[in-house]
């Protein structure tokens, strides 16, 4: 953390002292200006990037017409993106043939994952908050960071003006679920609060489904879930050319991994414990006319419990396979952009970030936690140009930096 506020200062120095020289040639004021907090590339401004990258974007009426409940269900009907079950059921993307780990996934401008594998089950978030979600198929922008080279998936939480709101949405059927969500705002202060809550005793099985000595009845068996989610966004807007924001996202679930129906050694499996915390603060500000800067302070916890048990019972753990896992890992970090115009020909951007990520781990009762931690560094700048009429060149140069801290007491690598 220390090598990154001298590169911050430099940083910021370096793009006020462009942006003095451009202001002392024109002082013509800037009559558009777009905020988003959520996102690192505003899609809104049709810079070259935005232009050049295939991209798809699914807003918040799209979602409630599918009536998707999740993000994977979300975006499962973009084209080139594929949805698969890992074998411990948890939903994967394949976002072009590329798979979920060289996909960059962010919430508000937040990158999420989990530090161990760079998976995360995008089946556990709900949409109820969700404004809407931007993937990139393309060329992605080097301001993103790491772990992007297949693309980007950009979640965008709401945040509405305007007079006191509140919804409410039930379902009912093999899956009972319940969702609130509550807005408002006065003068430049804005909030908004969700929250959701469905539970399922597991999905039904199909009539013609053979009957085996591990499945029977109707209902698919070590199918249940609970899932519990809770958001809440509130913050102000244009106020000095500042723009401010805070969320809090909470997921809370448990739920079974359904057992093969043909398998030799059947395991029996559940996610007895799986959560997901996330606060944000987000800021944008107008400096100058031609200078906008934003950035991120975050910090991210996540813990999960797998439980393998000796039999359909599920209630002891004595065989050998039986085994009791747990996963205990957060990571913290902070990410500041700018944009500047006519310092040269079209528009220049650049990028830093800093992030912390410490994995912890125990793989059964009476061991102890083994600890992992490293830091990631990440640098961008990008220029794009617009050669003549529709044709655009985008130039950018990025750099990560991944440097091992601590490996459960093992030497680091070099």
């Amino acid at each position: 953390m220390k090598h990154i506020f001298p590169l911050l200062i430099i940083f910021m120095v370096w793009m006020s002292f462009i942006d003095c020289l451009l202001n002392a040639q024109n002082t013509t004021p800037d009559t558009i200006r777009v905020y988003n907090l959520g996102e690192v590339i505003i899609t809104a401004n049709q810079d070259n990037i935005t232009r050049t990258t295939m991209s798809s974007e699914v807003t918040a009426s799209e979602i409630r017409s599918l009536n998707a409940s999740s993000v994977v269900s979300a975006i499962s009907l973009v084209p080139g993106v594929h949805t698969t079950l890992s074998p411990k059921n948890e939903s994967q993307i394949f976002l072009r043939g590329f798979t979920q780990t060289q996909v960059a996934l962010f919430m508000d401008g937040v990158p999420i994952y989990l530090p161990y594998d760079q998976l995360l089950d995008l089946s556990l978030l709900p949409t109820c908050s969700i404004e809407k979600i931007t993937l990139s198929k393309s060329m992605p922008s080097v301001l993103y960071g790491p772990n992007a080279m297949g693309g980007i998936v950009n979640i965008v939480t709401a945040q509405r003006m305007g007079p006191l709101q509140a919804s409410v949405n039930v379902q009912t059927g093999t899956t009972t679920l319940t969702s609130a969500e509550v807005s408002g705002s006065l003068h430049q202060f804005f909030w908004n609060a969700s929250g959701e809550y469905s539970v399922s005793p597991g999905f039904s099985m199909s009539q013609k489904a053979p009957i085996t000595l591990l499945q029977d009845g109707d209902t698919r068996k070590n199918s249940q879930f609970t899932k519990r989610s809770a958001f809440l966004k509130t913050g102000f807007q244009h106020i000095a050319n500042l723009d401010v924001a805070l969320s809090f996202f909470v997921v809370d679930d448990d739920m079974g991994i359904p057992t093969s129906m043909f398998a030799v050694k059947p395991r029996y499996w559940r996610f007895t414990d799986w959560k997901k915390y996330i606060g944000n603060l987000m800021a944008a500000i107008d400096i100058t006319n031609n200078l906008n800067v934003k950035g991120n302070i975050y910090y991210e916890k996540f813990g999960n419990t797998l439980d393998a048990y000796d039999d359909s019972t599920f209630t002891s753990q004595i065989k050998p396979n039986a085994f009791h896992s747990v996963y205990d890992d957060d990571t913290y970090g902070v990410n500041v952009s700018a944009r500047l115009i006519k310092f040269l020909p079209g528009v220049t951007k650049g990028s830093i970030a800093y992030k912390k990520d410490r994995h912890a781990e125990i793989g059964n009762f009476n061991q102890p936690f083994k600890r992992y931690e490293t830091d990631t560094y990440s640098v961008g700048i990008e220029q794009d140009f617009t050669i003549f009429g529709e044709y655009q060149i985008v130039f950018g140069l990025g750099n990560d930096w991944l440097y091992p801290v601590y490996a459960n007491g093992s030497p680091l690598r070099p």
